[in-house]
């Protein structure tokens, strides 16, 4: 677990050619026939994949602008394993979430926000919580009560979608985030949330509701996440 704070930004120019260089370098992955050919079997239709592309490259570009206390992580220029990961939980995930997403994440780049950045610092929240007083404490606006709340009941409906799958693909599992965040190691739910807090009320309550309605579903977003990232692994050539 990396420590990461906030730093002035490069100006304006810089900045937004360096965003489009990485999102091309996402979109080329995306374009890939064997890459295609499978989103395309994920009940994802042409808007969906247009949505999930734009997701993807966005967070990209905003991965590759958090600052490492410790100098840059080697994970940041990690794009393939990045695509896998980011595609598998998208996909895994009710398709009704990516417009919203998709959205936040446009917002956040008109409001010179970064969601990946506050992802990050929420997670120091929970896994060194010394150096988040120390460097972040002022950089997140505080979660209204209402968000607090439905952050908790996602987190639950989460928490038995991992119970299931630690039971039913313990290997697959075994390679996950930890169940139970410690000092430096972030959980998996504690790694959902922190990248859910930044998005607003309305966005979370739709994936609240769009995960209870699917709770009788034979489908596990979480093995699926797994599955997906397995099959994605041997297609853009990890495995």
């Amino acid at each position: 677990m990396m420590t990461y704070t906030f730093f002035p930004e490069e100006n304006s120019y810089q900045k937004y050619g360096l965003r489009l260089l990485r999102r091309g370098e996402i979109h080329k992955i995306f374009l890939r026939p064997l890459v295609k050919n499978f989103l395309n079997t994920q009940g994802l239709n042409k808007q969906d994949q247009s949505f999930l592309q734009i997701i993807v490259s966005i967070e990209w570009s905003q991965f590759d602008q958090v600052h490492n206390l410790g100098g840059r992580a080697s994970c940041q220029d990690d794009i393939m394993h990045f695509f896998i990961y980011r595609v598998s939980q998208y996909v895994a995930f009710p398709h009704i979430m990516l417009p919203c997403i998709c959205a936040e994440l446009e917002r956040s780049e008109q409001e010179g926000r970064n969601l990946i950045e506050e992802k990050y610092a929420q997670m120091m929240k929970k896994t060194d919580p010394d150096d988040f007083n120390h460097h972040l404490s002022n950089s997140l606006k505080s979660s209204s009560p209402v968000k607090k709340e439905i952050l908790v009941e996602i987190g639950n409906i989460i928490q038995k979608y991992v119970c299931k799958a630690a039971s039913n693909l313990p290997k697959s599992h075994s390679y996950a985030r930890p169940d139970i965040s410690t000092d430096k190691k972030i959980s998996s739910i504690d790694y959902f949330i922190a990248e859910l807090s930044s998005y607003s009320l309305g966005c979370l309550f739709l994936l609240k509701n769009a995960l209870e309605s699917e709770k009788d579903n034979a489908t596990n977003p979480v093995e699926e996440a797994y599955r997906i990232s397995v099959i994605l692994s041997k297609i853009v050539g990890e495995a």
